[in-house]
């Protein structure tokens, strides 16, 4: 597990549209971000927010607020997806949701200036 997080049921994995997360910031609601690809990924553009690649997340749990809305996100959202499972599933976390598509969807249907992979 430690450097592979892997979801048994992902049909149970609460998720936000881009067009929702885009609505949300532009009302000034903007919730709590959690980037998890890799640092390189992330030197490429990003949402905001902290960076936890996923292979450290079990190790990085203070640094997820439990009382606040988080989103997850990653490069497709295939890996946000994956950790929010293993999140709620093994550690109890309730408030967590996946940016479905990740930043490739934030690309294509929000800012297409967006560099991605």
């Amino acid at each position: 597990m430690e450097n592979c997080i892997e979801s048994s049921d992902h049909s149970s994995v609460p998720e936000i549209s881009v067009a929702q997360l885009a609505q949300l910031i532009e009302r000034g609601s903007r919730p709590f971000l959690i980037d998890v690809r890799e640092p390189f990924e992330r030197s490429l553009g990003h949402l905001g927010g902290i960076l936890i690649p996923g292979r450290e997340v079990a190790h990085r749990l203070t640094d997820i607020p439990r009382d606040l809305d988080v989103v997850i996100y990653s490069q497709t959202g295939d890996q946000g997806r994956d950790v929010v499972s293993f999140l709620s599933e093994n550690y109890g976390f309730t408030n967590l949701v996946n940016l479905a598509g990740g930043i490739v969807a934030w690309s294509q249907d929000i800012d297409p200036t967006f560099f991605t992979l």
